[in-house]
This record gives C-alpha cells, sequence and structure tokens, in this order.
C-alpha cells in the first residue's frame, strides 16, 4: 500500500475514502485509532490519520483527493438556497440535508 495524503481527522479521512471508492479505489485508513491519545501525543505526521491505497491506483488516487481537497466549498461563504425545496444549506455542503439535491454552479 502507498500513502496517498495525511488527513487533518478520522471525519476527512473517511469522506476521502468513501470519494475513492466510489470511483472502484480501494483505500486504507491508517493511524486512526491514535486519536485517542491526541493531546498525549504530538500533533505530527505520524500520529495524524493517513490514507492509503495500492500501488497501481496510487496516481488516480492523488488526482482525485487533489481535486476533492482543492475545491471545497468555502466553509465561511453564504448559505446556498436549496433550488429543489428552498431549504438554506451551509456553504461546505455539496448537497441538501433536507432532500439531497445537488448544490447549483456558481455563475
Amino acid at each position: 500500500m502507498k500513502q496517498v495524503c495525511y488527513c487533518r481527522d478520522e471525519m476527512e479521512a473517511g469522506f476521502l475514502k468513501g470519494h475513492l471508492e466510489q470511483e472502484g479505489i480501494e483505500a486504507q485508513i491508517m493511524g486512526e485509532t491514535l486519536s485517542f491519545a491526541r493531546g498525549d501525543l504530538p500533533l505530527t505526521p505520524q500520529t495524524m490519520p493517513s490514507l492509503h491505497v495500492a500501488e497501481q491506483d496510487l496516481q488516480r488516487a492523488c488526482e482525485i483527493v487533489y481535486r476533492l481537497l482543492d475545491h471545497q466549498p468555502d466553509a465561511d461563504g453564504p448559505t446556498w438556497p436549496c433550488p429543489n425545496c428552498s431549504e438554506q444549506v451551509e456553504p461546505q455542503f455539496a448537497q441538501c440535508w433536507n432532500c439531497g439535491e445537488t448544490r447549483p454552479e456558481s455563475p
């Protein structure tokens, strides 16, 4: 297994793993069990969760992860109205939590 990236936390690692698996790439999270020791261990790449894939999937996985992390919506931006149900959705979400409608593209 080859390392794709370090993650901020288990949630980010799970998010990225889920997207890779949707693309047909088997991924594994390493180091997530160290989270219970945070505060006792220094925060270094060795104590953070990391995402790993098979060597033949490394290039494609890196491209997918880069795209996901580089194009995440601005969490400090305004909420957006769902075009389907008019629910106000927080900016970090790409889908409406109420009906599942995809966030419209910005003009």
